[in-house]
């Protein structure tokens, strides 16, 4: 992509639309200038419960490859939550196009669902600026919550919960308290604000360098995790009304290691939890990196 946008001297918008929203933007500012202090630790919480129809939907959804061998890799980090792990990597670059760039990756990968990927991810991340960001994302749940975020810096923590109606805010050892509102602008505000900088002749907020670093991300987790862990059958219920497949006590489990930021694999008590090996991102350009035989 990059090849060709930069023979054809044209311009690429990535779709993340929370980048080109305002309160992003604002908050972005804020953290590049320092306002918040350093940035420590970034966490996400999302629980998107997921029926058959979604993953019936096409021949896709929730798989590895296609029948052919190509590359998927479809789940709830690389598809329906993408966005708000993107925002964790925009918000840390150092520009106002940039992202920050992980150097290591940990990944716990779960499984429900009848699908070859996973539907329910833990993972932890360190970037180049030594920020840990802490990632739990599921379709395994029956009930939704989030997207919820916490955002760590050492002057400030700024949270955001989608599902309870509050905005990004943060609160500042001081006591002082901003408010920068909601990003969920929609795709609209994205498409005009990209022409915007287009007529312009202004660098784009989300351009395919700003998106590359989840790609890295979503590769580096897909092997740390050497195999997707089957959930055990006792676990799993199946409503039999919206067919919603779901894993008893997920959601807790999930929202516990939310609130105390380790793995699953780091809590005693959740015994069919498997630590994922920790890889390195450093020269890391073709996926699978520990098989380079498979695929193109």
């Amino acid at each position: 992509m990059i090849k060709a946008r930069d023979e054809s001297d044209r311009r690429v918008a990535i779709g993340y639309q929370w980048c080109y929203s305002d309160p992003i933007q604002q908050l972005k500012a804020d953290i590049m200038a320092g306002d918040l202090g350093r940035p420590r630790r970034f966490r996400t919480l999302v629980c998107w419960p997921r029926d058959a129809s979604y993953y019936g939907r096409s021949n896709w959804a929730g798989q590895i490859q296609t029948d052919a061998g190509d590359w998927i890799l479809d789940s709830p980090v690389n598809n329906a939550t993408s966005h708000y792990l993107h925002n964790c990597f925009y918000l840390l670059g150092d520009a106002p196009e940039s992202s920050a760039t992980p150097t290591d990756v940990q990944a716990e990968l779960y499984r429900a669902n009848a699908i070859s990927n996973y539907d329910t991810a833990a993972i932890r991340i360190h970037t180049e600026g030594g920020v840990e960001i802490l990632y739990y994302a599921t379709h395994a749940v029956s009930t939704t919550t989030g997207p919820t975020m916490t955002y760590e810096f050492d002057d400030a923590t700024v949270t955001y919960d989608l599902q309870a109606g509050q905005p990004f805010v943060a609160r500042f050892s001081n006591g002082e308290t901003r408010e920068y509102g909601c990003p969920n602008t929609g795709q609209r505000y994205a498409v005009s604000s990209a022409a915007e900088t287009i007529r312009n002749n202004t660098p784009l907020a989300c351009e395919i360098e700003t998106a590359t670093p989840l790609t890295l991300c979503v590769n580096l987790a897909q092997e740390s995790a050497h195999e997707i862990i089957d959930f055990p059958k006792g676990m799993i219920r199946i409503d039999p009304n919206t067919a919603l497949t779901s894993v008893e006590e997920l959601r807790s489990a999930l929202q516990e290691c939310y609130d105390h930021g380790v793995l699953p694999s780091d809590t005693p008590t959740l015994d069919w939890a498997v630590a994922g090996a920790v890889l390195s991102a450093e020269g890391y350009d073709l996926f699978p990196r520990q098989d380079a035989g498979r695929g193109d």
